[in-house]
């Protein structure tokens, strides 16, 4: 590693545009490919694409449709005892119970 640090120390200047050139290039490199990033779901038997297509064939478009997370939290027990699986079970029949789930 000295050996390198005293290369790079005796070529500074070297080493500098070297860095420089290579940020110049990458710099070059973005721009030439662009900025248009997408979201494709349109893959071949991907899971995304199936789930798409069953909305599709329901009438459920996406457009409207929310997305939530439920998260369960608990104190000391694990997660599958059965009191807390008893718990979940009753929560989760209540959410199914709104409407629009």
């Amino acid at each position: 590693m000295s050996a390198l640090a005293r290369w790079c120390h005796r070529r500074r200047r070297v080493v500098l545009g070297s860095w420089i050139a290579v940020l110049v290039g990458l710099a070059v490199a973005v721009l030439a490919t662009g900025t248009d990033f997408r979201t494709a779901t349109q893959l071949p038997d991907s899971e995304s694409s199936t789930a798409y297509r069953l909305l599709a064939e329901a009438g459920a478009g996406t457009e409207g449709v929310s997305q939530g997370a439920i998260v369960w939290r608990t104190d000391g027990e694990a997660i599958d005892a059965p009191s807390v699986r008893a718990e979940v079970s009753a929560m989760l029949d209540e959410v199914a119970a709104l409407p629009g789930v």
